[in-house]
């Protein structure tokens, strides 16, 4: 019986995107080559995490196929079919489990088995979104982007601040059954409650009560449903740091969600090139000094004013998830309300484009302040276009 004839090979340069373009690859069956990466840095080639990352997905399924060079700059990724089941990993502390998380929701919905992943690394970083974000709005959002046909699950054990490999997460999710339902997510509400928490380990408890003092001060004067979840831990091997999460919900059940944090840099010569956080953040602070809890909050609370501002459904974080969901639909026109595109969420329609055939229409709404934008899928088929890759790639294994 004549064998099926592989895709083509899909050829990018460069470690810009890696990790969305290795999950558009699994759920299209279609090979990637990356030369070119880092090919002049001061750690030339894959970066720890990245390869953590491809464990992670080489444990997910069966029959991949990872090339990589001798001096890290060239993958070679051909992708197994997408299994699922139990598993347990060991993340690098290099970028926070958020990092994970993030790939694992966009594979959730079209696992073979239904999915637990145990992972154990840092909870919270300065690049990542955090363990608390991504059960506050990554879960409701896949949920609600679904119909609830995919019900994750996040249960977080422990945590731990960037560079220490401590923290504990347990994610559980079912796979969807047949085909997705359209996506309408077009109405943004106004903005009705803000949650959030404020967490420390291994500083002053007082550091809580700073951050959510100042975190209430901003949205006080716009609101007056605000609540803040205050929590100091005391994980003797989870490092020192801290930080604030906040969410706002709109009236139409529309979640947007910022994180802020901070941690002390691992001092052990074996961490070092782990992408522990300077002394100096984003949050601002003197130069060689860490910043204030008020200045952590205060990032936190105006970077969600920031996606608030920019009236869309989804925040920039999760961008990616809504528009592959849209993508994965079946049946009908996809739609959903995009803030200010960012370069990510382009080059993002471009791989599915690229991955899937599938193009989105870009509708810009201006007024005297902002550009806000509408992303809308021309007819579906998306969905289709997925199943029938997975149904070649498995015919190509037997």
């Amino acid at each position: 019986m004549p064998t099926a004839k592989p895709p083509p090979t899909l050829r990018y340069s460069g470690a810009a995107y890696l990790r969305h373009r290795l999950v558009l690859s699994i759920l299209s069956a279609r090979p990637i080559r990356v030369t070119s990466i880092r090919p002049v840095a001061g750690a030339p080639g894959l970066s720890p995490p990245e390869v953590s990352l491809l464990r992670l997905l080489d444990k997910l399924t069966t029959g991949t196929r990872i090339d990589i060079d001798e001096t890290g700059t060239v993958l070679y990724f051909r992708p197994g079919l997408l299994v699922g089941g139990t598993l347990v990993h060991e993340c690098h502390p290099a970028r926070a489990i958020g990092y994970y998380l993030e790939a694992l929701l966009m594979l959730a919905p079209f696992t073979k088995l239904p999915l637990e992943v145990t992972l154990r690394g840092a909870t919270h970083s300065t690049t990542d979104l955090s363990v608390d974000s991504v059960a506050a709005v990554s879960v409701p959002l896949l949920r609600r982007l679904t119909l609830s046909r995919v019900a994750p699950t996040l249960r977080v054990v422990r945590r731990a601040a960037a560079g220490y490999a401590t923290g504990e997460v347990v994610l559980a999710a079912k796979p969807a059954r047949g085909a997705l339902p359209p996506v309408e997510l077009i109405d943004a509400g106004l903005i009705k409650r803000v949650r959030g928490s404020a967490w420390a380990n291994k500083v002053s408890p007082g550091y809580v009560a700073r951050m959510v003092d100042t975190a209430r001060g901003v949205f006080n004067a716009l609101l007056a449903d605000v609540f803040l979840f205050a929590d100091a831990g005391r994980n003797r091997e989870g490092g020192a740091g801290y930080g604030c999460s906040l969410m706002a919900e709109s009236t139409t059940g529309c979640l947007l969600v910022c994180d802020w944090a901070h941690a002390a840099p691992v001092a052990s010569a074996d961490s070092a090139g782990t992408g522990a956080p300077a002394t100096v953040d984003a949050a601002g602070g003197r130069p060689g000094l860490p910043p204030t809890p008020e200045a952590v909050a205060r990032g936190a609370a105006h970077g969600l004013l920031e996606e608030v501002d920019g009236g869309g459904c989804v925040d920039s974080s999760h961008a990616n998830l809504a528009l592959l969901i849209c993508a994965a639909a079946e049946a009908d026109v996809s739609r959903v309300r995009l803030g200010r595109l960012g370069g990510a969420s382009v080059t993002f329609l471009r791989d599915l484009r690229a991955f899937f055939g599938v193009v989105f229409k870009i509708h810009v709404e201006r007024d005297e302040r902002m550009d806000r934008a509408a992303a809308l899928q021309r007819g579906g088929g998306g969905g289709a276009t997925m199943r029938t890759a997975r149904a070649t790639a498995r015919a190509r294994r037997m």
